[in-house]
């Protein structure tokens, strides 16, 4: 349900509260009375809109089919969710990348150590409203966007500063889930998008099979794909004929070897 300003409504934003309590201090505030409340709440909602998980009709919000899609497969919307960690701006791209490198090599880090690269990077071609570089405040205020994000999407944690315990200060690092899917080794895991093929012996009736093939393969993956889908034995000459017709256009097909 939503309110009539098309904000989560007062009873998703204490059921999210209780569900997650590091997202709200319950007991030094009481329970949340508005989405406004809770700034990772609402940077999870901003962001499933836009990357069109979900819709808005009349005062209710809806999964979309690209939404359920991704919620049957954790692993893929951890990485859809990880190229919103810049909110399709390329400012704040930029300032998310600066993040991401320096939570590799430094994490874990005080919001005030990111801010320091961040505005340093920013001073290299970047212009505001004025004319002038963005200033340090600005550029911290948009590394506080980013890391918000960050933790409403599960790739971002923060831990309180063990060296001032009773300060609100928190240490930032990467979950688990942000090193796989943000890290340097994030192409170790299966690439962001992924080709489904259903492959079937043609005049054979009953004789298919499915495979899978990363986004950053190439065509001899398929082809050692159907092999091995078909338990064949490799032994013989084959094509792909990109214009969907077989023997089809020769300046479109691709055979081997």
């Amino acid at each position: 349900p939503l309110t009539q300003t098309n904000a989560l409504a007062r009873t998703v934003g204490r059921e999210m509260a209780e569900r997650w309590p590091d997202w709200w201090n319950a007991e030094l505030f009481g329970p949340p009375h508005r989405e406004s409340d809770m700034p990772l709440l609402g940077a999870l909602h901003e962001g499933l809109k836009r990357r069109r998980l979900v819709r808005r009709r009349a005062r209710k919000l809806l999964i979309t089919a690209r939404g359920r899609k991704l919620v049957a497969d954790p692993i893929a919307l951890l990485y859809d969710l990880g190229l919103d960690i810049g909110a399709s701006d390329p400012f704040t791209a930029m300032v998310a990348n600066i993040l991401v490198e320096e939570l590799e090599q430094n994490a874990p880090c005080t919001r005030e150590q990111l801010a320091r690269p961040a505005h340093e990077a920013a001073q290299w071609g970047w212009r505001g409203p004025d004319g002038g570089p963005p200033s340090e405040q600005g550029v911290s205020w948009v590394v506080g966007d980013v890391l918000c994000r960050g933790e409403a999407y599960g790739l971002v944690d923060h831990q309180p500063d063990p060296a001032e315990p009773k300060s609100w200060r928190t240490l930032v690092s990467l979950s688990p889930a942000g090193r796989a899917v943000l890290g340097r080794h994030r192409t170790d895991v299966t690439g962001r998008n992924v080709f489904v093929f259903d492959a079937e012996l043609l005049n054979v009736d009953g004789v298919s099979a499915r495979v899978a093939i990363a986004g950053h393969e190439q065509l001899t993956a398929l082809h050692d794909a159907i092999q091995q889908a078909f338990n064949w034995e490799n032994d013989h000459l084959y094509s792909f004929w990109l214009d969907g017709q077989f023997w089809g256009d020769a300046l479109s097909g691709r055979v081997a070897p």
